[in-house]
């Protein structure tokens, strides 16, 4: 087996590439690498294990810097985010590798660790993370030890998948009594749910999500629909949808998908607001991939094993859509421990020097 690493590729060829795998989903997509550029200066790595000419395996992990966002959302110590990009290298992957010929599946994932790995001391990169396949029984357990082997450390994990291919009603009696009321009262109280037609549409949910994460303190996600990522790419592989009271946008969510598989990212609400919107979006979302062809709507990660409230509320929130518990694994393996100081020490004199504005 040859294996390739490449930082341009055909993007159609690797695209087609990715829907015809088991498991294709939109983060392995060039598309999703086009994403990460925009948002973060993102490195793509296109990774592709070969038998003569015969695609085997493909990746597509990305190259930014670890902790880079911290510095990327404070303008006044922003100049440091392409210092720690160069100090901290950090390297990531989501639903990959992807398989075209299961009988070499471990042959082909060997080949892919041991090629990431060297990969990882070439670049110096401090940290390698990386989610497995899950949709269409893509997960392996077994590809966990050829991870260790190479030295990673493993985390469990779980989300919840839903079948769309059950059919419209089936699916809403999958819900329980919680979630239907929720879409039913959001209903009542003139909730109206629509996808975003315009960049000003997509200009008020992206204003609603910073002001909901700043008010949570978090960070902004590290993937969310950027206005030129939807204008570009917007009903083809990336939706937004708003939820608005009485002309009021009170929640929105980004989804995206590829190959069947849809996924959310980037909830936005309005803390003030009573209604429960993002239900009501969710079940949007649920009706328009049973409608247009998808097969599985993933949820999202929640703990396999849930113990603090916030673990468990979660947990609970996504379980009472009608979806599949599935298990599976996340893998990493720090190449420099040291290094986690150096930015340690950058976030710390970036707090005293300023705020988020």
């Amino acid at each position: 087996m040859q294996v390739d690493l490449a930082d341009h590729i055909d993007e159609k060829e690797w695209d087609a590439c990715v829907a015809a795998t088991l498991g294709a989903n939109f983060y392995q997509t060039s598309i999703f690498a086009h994403a990460l550029k925009e948002l973060h200066s993102a490195r793509p790595l296109f990774v592709t294990v070969k038998e003569g000419e015969k695609v085997i395996a493909c990746l597509l992990a990305c190259r930014d810097g670890f902790g880079q966002q911290f510095f990327e959302e404070r303008p006044a110590v922003g100049f440091l985010s392409p210092l720690v990009r160069k100090a901290m290298p950090h390297l990531h992957w989501a639903y990959g590798p992807l398989f075209l010929e299961r009988a070499l599946r471990k042959e082909a994932l060997e080949e892919i660790v041991a090629a990431l790995s060297a990969y990882c001391l070439s670049k110096k990169v401090f940290l390698a993370e990386g989610l497995p396949a899950l949709h269409g029984d893509a997960f392996d357990a077994a590809d966990s030890s050829v991870f260790t082997a190479e030295g990673f450390s493993i985390k469990k994990h779980a989300t919840f998948l839903i079948d769309l291919t059950q059919g419209k009603e089936i699916l809403w009696s999958n819900l329980d009594k919680a979630a239907r009321k929720a879409v039913t009262d959001c209903n009542a109280s003139g909730v109206v749910v629509s996808k975003a037609s315009s960049e000003e549409d997509v200009k008020d949910y992206l204003a609603l999500l910073k002001s909901f994460r700043k008010k949570m303190g978090f960070l902004m996600p590290p993937f969310y629909p950027a206005v030129s990522f939807w204008a570009e790419y917007g009903g083809k592989n990336v939706d937004v949808y708003l939820a608005k009271q009485d002309g009021k946008l009170i929640s929105g969510m980004g989804v995206v998908y590829f190959g069947g598989v849809v996924s959310e990212v980037a909830v936005a609400r309005d803390l003030d607001c009573k209604a429960y919107a993002q239900d009501a979006i969710k079940w949007a979302i649920i009706r328009w991939g049973a409608e247009n062809g998808q097969t599985c709507y993933d949820l999202g990660g929640v703990s396999p094993a849930p113990v603090t409230p916030k673990e468990k509320g979660l947990y609970q929130f996504k379980a009472k859509w009608g979806g599949k518990l599935v298990p599976y694994e996340e893998y990493s393996k720090f190449f420099s421990r040291g290094r986690k100081f150096f930015v340690a020490a950058l976030k710390k004199m970036a707090l005293k020097v300023g705020t988020n504005a």
